[in-house]
């Protein structure tokens, strides 16, 4: 967010006859803060934050681990371009469809990877809580500048600390989800 704010006020301090440089960043930029704002509308509701939240544990393991890659995804017709990327997530008999930015996509693609799980593919993933993400950070009270740093040490610890849990022990402990994940592949756009 820092990054698109300061790129945006650089351009509109530039002369109207030139093209700044980082004109590619700033539109790229622009479309994830525009994917982003979508995704948190779609959060108001509890029962599409049901359906998101393996999105962003999956997410927080491939930032946190470092095995974390791509495999098989980019193959499976994965594209790595900004903007929105729609998913359709079922959880029971529910389904629902996503708009999540592509940054996060990408995420969510390389943890998945990490716990062995490629289009098209299904297994049983340990995950970092994201409620319980969500919990801890807002109890912090830091400043906005360092609360971005200790929010990725914090996600980085606890997909660490999934990544070394059985389904049982995940289960039995606070902080953590196992989640069957079944993966038939990036939606063709």
């Amino acid at each position: 967010m820092e990054a698109y704010y300061a790129f945006r006020e650089d351009a509109e301090e530039s002369s109207p006859f030139a093209e700044p440089r980082f004109r590619p960043w700033l539109d790229a930029l622009e479309e994830e803060i525009e994917a982003l704002a979508a995704l948190e509308e779609r959060l108001a509701t509890s029962s599409t934050v049901f359906h998101t939240e393996p999105i962003l544990a999956a997410a927080g393991l491939g930032l946190g681990l470092d095995r974390a890659r791509l495999g098989r995804w980019p193959r499976s017709g994965l594209r790595r371009t900004p903007g929105q990327q729609a998913i359709i997530v079922k959880r029971g008999e529910s389904r629902k469809l996503l708009f999540t930015p592509q940054s996060l996509y990408v995420l969510t693609a390389a943890g998945l990877h990490a716990v062995g799980i490629d289009p098209p593919g299904k297994g049983v993933a340990i995950v970092p809580d994201p409620a319980i993400i969500r919990k801890r950070v807002m109890g912090l009270k830091l400043p906005p500048n360092q609360l971005a740093a200790e929010l990725v040490k914090m996600i980085n610890k606890y997909a660490r600390r999934a990544a070394s849990l059985r389904p049982s022990e995940a289960c039995a402990s606070e902080g953590f989800l196992a989640v069957e994940y079944t993966v038939h592949g990036p939606l063709a756009g």
